[in-house]
């Protein structure tokens, strides 16, 4: 395993709001990239709240499952009452896409994890998903579930986001750009090439590593510099695939054995066991923020009267690995 990142003093995370963004500023989009139309799996997180919006990029990873930074959804930093909404085209700027009411889905719940902390970005955690309302017709991305080693060093890796274009009221058109895997700790990676970068309104994009099977969802866009010209760093995936995106998506996206019945049995299980679950180097428990009016809120509001102290616990405890495995997801109905 390798050691400590060196993270930068003043560390800001990359996604772009319409008025200034609670955890800092970037400037730029990806710096270094070319306009991509061939990832309809990755696609844009627009959250409202009142008059301003911010943008995020994510990852579809299962039919109503995207993946994205916590950062993104986190009510502490998009706003309290702020609703999500998905685009998947790839250019809001283009009259035709953004008119197009196909291109938008809407979100019923979002998910992140309780460790967190948008005033520590540079420590890690910063994972989140959101569950579409309606299932999405792009192809899902396999996610990273191999443990990085030395030999993925210097790997190619392709970063795609929404990031903005100078001017930050201007955010929405997807790009993608190509670089190398620098270095990683237990949780960060960090790609240090300044002229092939993310930047604000990445955050949440996938960094995209080539496996023998394909390109797979390596890292998370989180964090970077400020003005977007000393490297990023990414959430490691093979940390929290299994256990912090895996039971999402079967409670969403249940395989076919699992059809019926066995869908309200898991939202209403306790999936913090982790007797099925592999080890990781830190728990990926979440918050989960879900629509009013959605179907199954009642098995949902009876996980958040067991658990609704949890995240407070784990913010606030550095306990061992098999404690912090145990912290199961935390509802906010």
């Amino acid at each position: 395993m390798r050691g400590s990142l060196l993270v930068p003093l003043f560390a800001v995370a990359s996604c772009v709001a319409t008025e200034p963004a609670p955890v800092g500023e970037r400037a730029q989009a990806i710096i270094g990239g070319s306009l991509d139309d061939a990832d309809p799996a990755v696609v844009l997180v627009i959250a409202t709240n009142g008059p301003g919006r911010s943008f995020c990029t994510g990852a579809v990873v299962s039919p109503h499952v995207v993946l994205t930074a916590a950062h993104c959804v986190d009510p502490a930093v998009v706003g309290v009452g702020s609703t999500v909404q998905l685009f998947v085209g790839d250019d809001l700027n283009d009259p035709q896409q953004a008119n197009d009411e196909a291109n938008y889905v809407a979100a019923q719940a979002r998910a992140f994890d309780v460790g967190f902390d948008a005033k520590r970005i540079e420590s890690g955690h910063d994972v989140g998903v959101v569950i579409a309302q309606n299932p999405l017709s792009a192809a899902p991305l396999p996610m990273n579930r191999a443990a990085l080693t030395e030999a993925d060093l210097d790997a190619p890796v392709r970063l795609v986001g929404y990031g903005i274009t100078g001017d930050p009221s201007n955010p929405g058109t997807k790009r993608q750009a190509k670089t190398t895997l620098t270095d990683y700790n237990d949780l960060l990676i960090l790609f240090s090439d300044s002229q092939h970068q993310t930047c604000e309104g990445d955050s949440g994009g996938p960094a995209l590593l080539g496996r023998s099977g394909g390109e797979v969802i390596v890292g998370v866009d989180s964090f970077g510099g400020q003005g977007c010209m000393s490297g990023a760093y990414d959430t490691r995936v093979d940390v929290y695939a299994a256990s912090f995106v895996d039971p999402i998506i079967n409670q969403y996206d249940p395989p076919v054995d699992m059809a019926g019945p066995a869908v309200e049995d898991l939202s209403a299980a306790d999936t913090s066991t982790g007797e099925e679950m592999p080890a990781a180097p830190a728990a990926g428990s979440c918050s989960l923020t879900r629509s009013h009016d959605s179907s199954g809120t009642w098995p949902l509001a009876l996980v958040a009267l067991s658990w609704f102290l949890r995240p407070f616990i784990r913010r606030s405890t550095r306990g061992p690995r098999a404690q912090l495995r145990k912290t199961g997801p935390s509802v906010i109905p």
